[in-house]
């Protein structure tokens, strides 16, 4: 029996490759290792496999790089992280995420089904990351200069803008500067406070002479 997770993995890979618009049935099987009949059978039409391919990855992913972060209790090094693992410093998964990234906002675009998945997916992103900003400001481990929830969505707003240059392929040294511009970026915009010893304090030091 073929399951969901199967065909929509397949999907979601074929999308990438041949996009939202040119993704065929066929490709779909390629990608999958299911029959055309088998996937048209459980996807009758290409847009409610489209739809579902992308919807279903694309929360995948969040959840994914969510729960990565969660070993993460200092709200700077889970900032850190959260840029690094968003930005990818694997080709592959660099040039996969942010590719599939992008065919769901150009979809969302015009498919009012996947736009209202679209305002979920973001809310809950931005939900987390203005959670974690939250906690650093009333830790005193940050000092926003905006407030908390304007601190996120730009946050938010220069990984999507910085990051979806990746999409084209990049070299290894190009992710290094993007993750290096968004981590500087950051810290202008929350204004880490530097611990006297531990872990953040050795990578601040760093940053601050590098």
């Amino acid at each position: 029996m073929h399951t969901d997770a199967v065909i929509l993995d397949g999907a979601a890979r074929a999308l990438v490759a041949r996009g939202y618009q040119g993704l065929r049935y066929r490709d779909v099987a390629d990608a999958s290792g299911v029959p055309v009949a088998s996937v048209q059978h459980r996807y009758p039409t290409l847009d409610a496999l489209r739809r579902a391919a992308l919807c279903r990855k694309v929360r995948l992913e969040l959840d994914d790089l969510l729960t990565a972060l969660d070993g993460h209790a200092d709200p700077w090094a889970w900032i850190v992280a959260m840029i690094e693992r968003s930005v990818a410093r694997d080709a592959v998964v660099r040039a996969h995420g942010w590719a599939l990234w992008l065919e769901y906002l150009h979809a969302a675009a015009r498919d009012p089904d996947l736009a209202r998945d679209a305002d979920e997916v973001d809310a809950l992103w931005l939900g987390s990351l203005a959670d974690v900003i939250a906690r650093g400001a009333s830790s005193g481990v940050f000092e926003p200069v905006v407030p908390v929830r304007d601190a996120a969505r730009l946050l938010q707003g220069m990984i999507d803008g910085l990051g979806s240059t990746l999409a084209v392929p990049r070299s290894d040294a190009q992710a290094g500067v993007v993750i290096d511009l968004l981590v500087s970026g950051a810290e202008a915009l929350l204004r880490p406070v530097p611990q006297e010893s531990g872990p953040r304090a050795t990578a601040m030091r760093a940053r601050a002479t590098s």
